[in-house]
């Protein structure tokens, strides 16, 4: 291969490898998805809606009717009583038995139509339990992803300052060389020098803590690798008008799962109170069912051909010898023509089949003042989520009120500490000029420096911070949080 290939194999290798790895970088979404994906208590969550789909599910199969079977296989000893000739035997009867019912309600206060309204209710407000959760989540992750992209923008921060205090020594030992600085001035930067690494060494815990933060947040062991994409932030404009509350509120008040779901619940309590009404109304329910069984009691059973015969029947005599047969007298009886065959199983079923049906009223008189007393803690549970909703609706507007408060104490930091630097900026150049030609010393420099490098840390963190806070309150306003 010439060296022009191997060249080419090279460049290719470092593109692929550039690629993958700005692949791996997590973005502020990707963040977001992986949470929500493997978040445990999301999960929970979502099994609380699996659970009211299916009592809901269950509450419409009330309109059906029920159908059940039954069957028993026993032997009896002793005395016992002939299922088909309802006679006392004395012998071992082996019985089989079969039903079969079936039941529907017909009226009972419309507590079929009301439970599957609740329920359907409760199924709402699960979802938007689920909601709630999703959106603190991301703004968690948000916060920690923000926190994590802060704290990188620190880091180079101090090894910039790390460099620029390498320059100011190189700086320092030529002018040093030349007899324009005493020799001591180089003790001072080194002093500096050493500052400057114990920050960059602060400031890569800063961020591998923020790091360990962010992956708890998305359930991410900690040992995996992850780098999260810097994303390009536009200028923060220091002068950006927030919104109102009230104009903020007025939007979360309509959007908000948490508000949604707290009204929710005042509907679901209400038809509570309706459900405990029925309980006062009858109750109209029609049934029916069938039967049937096998004895062994019967296992024979006579089967006429259709045919009879007559016989002459002895039924008393007349004068005092009951053996003189010109005494005796007769009568004649039809008997009919067959034979005894077996009485099996099949048989007997068919023989035995019998059935019913029928309409019954349930009428409630007295129950010992239970359904006054649901009654009574239904409506408690109406008040008590109205309040719930108040309270809700009241929390809301307060974290509206903090997040307001949050951004415009931010916007009043950053703007002042965007004056701060550049004062202090000034001010450094100033004092380097005046090192560099001797007029101040090596102290004098380094605390302009160290001012200067402060200042611009302060401004980093209030940059986020009013950023984040910003992403607060489009939060609230309905918008996606995206960077």
């Amino acid at each position: 291969m010439n060296l022009i290939a191997r060249i080419s194999v090279a460049l290719g290798l470092f593109v692929f490898s550039f690629s993958a790895s700005a692949q791996s970088k997590w973005t502020l979404q990707a963040c977001i998805d992986y949470a929500l994906k493997n978040n445990l208590q999301l999960k929970q969550s979502a099994l609380s809606i699996d659970n009211a789909q299916a009592n809901l599910d269950l509450s419409k199969q009330a309109y059906y009717p029920s159908l059940n079977g039954s069957t028993s296989l026993g032997s009896n000893f002793g005395r016992s009583i002939d299922g088909f000739t309802n006679t006392f035997v004395t012998k071992r009867i082996e019985s089989v038995n079969a039903s079969l019912n079936a039941n529907v309600t017909v009226y009972n206060g419309g507590t079929v139509r009301n439970t599957i309204q609740q329920n359907g209710i409760n199924l709402n407000t699960e979802k938007e339990n689920l909601l709630r959760a999703q959106n603190d989540l991301m703004l968690n992750v948000a916060s920690a992803f923000l926190q994590t992209v802060q704290n990188n923008e620190l880091l180079n921060s101090a090894r910039l300052q790390i460099v620029a205090t390498k320059e100011q020594m190189d700086r320092t030992d030529r002018l040093i060389k030349a007899g324009t600085l005493a020799e001591s001035a180089i003790f001072t930067l080194n002093a500096q020098l050493a500052t400057n690494e114990l920050q960059v060494v602060n400031a890569e815990n800063a961020l591998m803590l923020a790091k360990v933060q962010l992956k708890q947040l998305m359930q991410m062991p900690i040992g995996e690798a992850f780098e999260v994409e810097i994303p390009i932030l536009p200028d923060v404009d220091a002068s950006t008008a927030l919104q109102t509350v009230e104009a903020v509120y007025a939007v979360a008040e309509s959007t908000l799962p948490q508000i949604k779901a707290a009204d929710l619940g005042i509907k679901s309590a209400r038809i509570g109170v309706k459900l405990a009404w029925a309980n006062r109304l009858p109750t109209v329910s029609f049934g029916a069912a069938a039967f049937t069984g096998y004895t062994s009691a019967q296992n024979k059973f006579f089967e006429g051909d259709g045919t009879k015969r007559t016989l002459k029947v002895p039924i008393g005599f007349l004068g005092s010898d009951p053996t003189d047969p010109n005494q005796i007298v007769y009568t004649f009886q039809e008997i009919p023509n067959g034979k005894v065959v077996d009485f099996g199983l099949g048989r007997q079923f068919a023989e035995s089949f019998r059935h019913n049906y029928g309409f019954s009223v349930q009428i409630p008189i007295y129950n010992r003042g239970q359904v006054q007393n649901a009654e009574r803690l239904a409506k408690i549970r109406v008040s008590n989520s109205e309040l719930g909703a108040q309270i809700v609706r009241n929390q809301v507007r307060q974290t509206i009120e903090q997040a307001y408060m949050d951004a415009r104490a931010a916007q009043a930091t950053f703007q002042a500490n965007s004056r701060r630097v550049e004062v202090l900026k000034q001010t450094f150049d100033m004092t380097d000029k005046s090192f560099t030609l001797g007029r101040s010393n090596a102290t004098d420099f380094n605390l302009a420096k160290n001012n200067l490098d402060l200042a611009q840390n302060d401004l980093i963190r209030a940059k986020y911070d009013f950023i984040f806070r910003l992403k607060v309150l489009d939060f609230y306003m309905g918008k996606p949080i995206t960077l």
